[in-house]
């Protein structure tokens, strides 16, 4: 049984599958598309971004909102928490800018241009973030010094994803063709192209690339091509998900026994089997299109967020 908590102007606390009366907590929440959702380590903070100019900070056991990030540039399509929690990187176009989630001050302003991908290395001393969009390239931030320590050239359109292997030696990247390259974080170079574009003539951007709780696997969801997952290091596919494709966001639970897909023009969240491929549950709540998920460190709390401008949070099942 899935428990669903509303994060909007009116949130609703209820389980699904069952016909009882929705217990309405009200939150102060704008009405705007959630672009994307994002759970601290330790999985007692969710970062909500939208249409709008401002980031949210909800405390997710009291469903209270605890912080807000006012000046961010424009359209939020990318946040990330530091290792220890303390700092959130978010991305807009062009800008990527560093808070302490403690203060809510802005401890850094970068300006890397692009779509404002980023990603914290697992010690969290240097930031990923995408390029300028002409550029085609990720850039290295050193953090104590807020310059560029690296640019990353290769691919043949601008990056979409980011992730960083569990060891921080790899960077993984992915571009709007469908294009995954493997970078060595020391060197600046690639070190192998884990796929070819997949497309010649028109998107299909990478979406999603997350690397697993234990740091072997690597997911990653596109709009025109199943959701894969490859062992890291042999680089063997573990499991492709035929989801119908057109995937917006992705998750992995803690166990690589399942995952999690946002698909475009749908309204529901998806979790799919990975021994099986196929699906096992379906999320319905939403009242418009699902835009992003992300899935708390424990993999017992799943938050979504979409074009209703809501944010919701759902007790999964362990599928046991």
């Amino acid at each position: 049984m899935a428990t669903i908590v509303t994060v909007s102007t009116m949130a609703c606390l209820w389980h699904s599958g069952r016909a009882a009366e929705p217990k309405p907590v009200f939150l102060d929440t704008r009405k705007e598309v959630v672009t994307t959702v994002q759970f601290s380590p330790d999985g007692k903070t969710l970062a909500v971004a939208g249409s709008g100019d401002a980031v949210k900070l909800w405390e997710v056991e009291s469903r209270k909102e605890i912080g807000l990030l006012p000046d961010t540039t424009g359209r939020v399509g990318s946040v990330a928490f530091s290792p220890d929690g303390k700092r959130l990187a978010t991305g807009g176009t062009g800008i990527v800018q560093v808070w302490s989630v403690a203060t809510q001050a802005e401890l850094l302003n970068l300006k890397p241009g692009g779509g404002g991908r980023c990603a914290f290395s697992p010690k969290g001393n240097v930031l990923a973030t995408s390029g300028p969009f002409t550029e085609k390239t990720a850039i290295l931030w050193d953090l104590e010094s807020g310059k560029q320590q690296a640019v990353l050239k290769g691919h043949d359109t601008y990056v979409t994803a980011l992730a960083f292997s569990a060891d921080g030696k790899l960077l993984f990247t992915g571009s709007r063709d469908g294009c995954i390259k493997i970078w060595s974080v020391e060197a600046g170079k690639v070190q192998q192209t884990l796929r070819e574009k997949l497309l010649k003539d028109s998107a299909s951007p990478v979406t999603t690339l997350l690397v697993s709780a234990d740091g072997k696997a690597l997911l990653a969801s596109t709009w025109d091509s199943p959701v894969t997952l490859w062992e890291i290091g042999t680089w063997k596919e573990v499991a492709k998900i035929d989801c119908y494709k057109s995937v917006e966001s992705a998750a992995l639970s803690p166990d690589k026994k399942r995952i999690y897909t946002a698909r475009m023009n749908s309204r529901d969240v998806e979790v799919w089997d990975v021994a099986t491929g196929k699906k096992s549950l379906t999320l319905s709540g939403h009242t418009s299109y699902v835009r992003a998920i992300s899935l708390s460190t424990d993999g017992k709390t799943l938050a979504s967020g979409g074009y209703d401008g809501t944010a919701r949070l759902w007790t999964v099942p362990s599928g046991e």
